[in-house]
């Protein structure tokens, strides 16, 4: 009975290894037959590539049109070499290299199957175009300027100064044809409530003579973007004033100054101008004049400073009031720092002094009370001498002397004891 079972199952393993191996063989030769049978499949879309604009660009040449960017391509070979095709494998190529003269060129292209496929396993049997057609022309290459402007807005008190373009010209190349018509570049910058100078790169345009833009794909330029610098000024009016003198009596209290233009409208850099509150035009001594004073003074502004009002000069006039003034003949002269050996003689006996101050006071004032002092310290040799002379007015203190003055002295040689 063990034996019988025995038989049963190993006639059993039998039949299954028997089956196997007719299952094996059915489809090794079905895989066999479809590997060799013929199939063909659609290959759409292939980017075409194209070469050698490089050596184009050396003759002096420029493509300005070609026919295709893409290729469609029926294929035909073996069920396993054309399954695993598709276009992002394949790569179509047009070499254009050989290309010397200007005109329209036909080119044949190239057909890399990629992934170890070899061109003989592979047939085209038709594709969408045959070959390229590529149209070159005469290539230029010229210089031209850049222009702009700022196209927004800039905050009160502020103004747009000098524009700058960096570079400020470009080179272009391209077709002759084209070329000819571009006149410059055109860029702009803008801004909301600007207060200081701004620097930006900016892309650019090309214009022609008629300021209409010209758009081309064939065109290239030397640099994409342009560096644009828009200077912002600061502007302020400033007034004009005088440096005073105080002397005779007079003051800022007793004297009214008046200068015309009052103001002036200034622009420069705001770190300039921000802390510029007057412009000084000089200096009036009080003592120089009696009670009026009048000039024409130069305006002169700190540097990077621009005078937008336009006025390059001012008339300073000055008045004293409420003083009055004398004239006064004195003899009282004395000298100070009479130099060692020399003997020094007065030819100066009498001085006209006109003196200045508060009506009160000078009607008092007489000529015993005024003092001339004359400072010998620059008399160095013999002979005759005009030396300064300080008026001093003992007693009254508000009151002073008008202009300058001097006395003639002779030294000579002091006669030993």
């Amino acid at each position: 009975m063990h034996k019988e079972k025995t038989n049963v199952a190993f006639g059993t393993r039998l039949l299954f290894i028997i089956v196997s191996l007719l299952i094996s063989c059915f489809l090794w030769f079905t895989i066999s037959v479809n590997e060799k049978q013929e199939r063909t499949v659609d290959v759409s879309g292939i980017e075409i590539q194209y070469t050698g604009e490089d050596v184009l660009e050396e003759n002096d040449l420029v493509v300005t049109n070609r026919n295709v960017d893409q290729l469609n391509l029926k294929l035909s070979g073996k069920q396993l070499t054309v399954a695993r095709l598709n276009k992002d494998d394949i790569t179509v190529t047009v070499d254009m290299s050989k290309i010397r003269t200007a005109g329209t060129h036909f080119l044949e292209y190239s057909i890399d199957y990629g992934s170890g496929t070899k061109a003989s396993d592979v047939k085209v049997v038709n594709a969408s175009v045959n070959y390229a057609t590529v149209t070159v022309k005469k290539m230029v290459k010229t210089e031209i300027p850049v222009r702009g402007m700022f196209d927004g807005q800039i905050a009160d008190g502020y103004m747009g100064g000098s524009i700058e373009f960096t570079p400020g010209t470009i080179e272009i190349s391209g077709p002759e044809d084209e070329i000819a018509g571009i006149s410059y570049a055109w860029v702009t910058l803008g801004g909301e409530d600007i207060t200081q100078t701004l620097s930006s790169e900016q892309p650019f345009v090309l214009m022609d003579a008629s300021n209409s833009e010209v758009a081309s794909d064939n065109i290239k330029t030397s640099v994409n973007q342009i560096t644009v610098v828009q200077e912002v000024l600061m502007l302020k009016e400033v007034p004009l004033m005088v440096n005073l003198i105080n002397g005779a009596g007079a003051d800022e209290t007793n004297t009214i100054v008046d200068i015309t233009p009052a103001s002036l409208t200034l622009s420069g850099d705001p770190s300039i101008i921000e802390s510029l509150n007057k412009i000084v035009l000089g200096t009036v001594d009080l003592t120089a004049f009696q009670t009026t004073y009048s000039e024409t003074k130069p305006i002169v502004l700190p540097d990077n400073v621009s005078n937008k009002t336009g006025i390059g000069t001012a008339e300073v006039n000055v008045r004293i009031v409420g003083l009055d003034v004398t004239k006064l003949s004195v003899s009282n002269i004395e000298v100070i720092n009479q130099p060692a050996g020399f003997d020094i003689e007065l030819i100066t006996q009498t001085v006209d002094i006109t003196l200045r101050g508060p009506a009160e006071e000078i009607s008092e004032v007489q000529a015993e009370n005024v003092r001339i002092v004359a400072d010998l310290s620059s008399v160095k040799s013999t002979g005759v001498f005009d030396v300064d002379a300080n008026i001093f007015i003992d007693g009254y203190q508000h009151i002073g002397e008008i202009g300058s003055y001097k006395i003639n002295v002779r030294s000579g040689t002091a006669e030993s004891g």
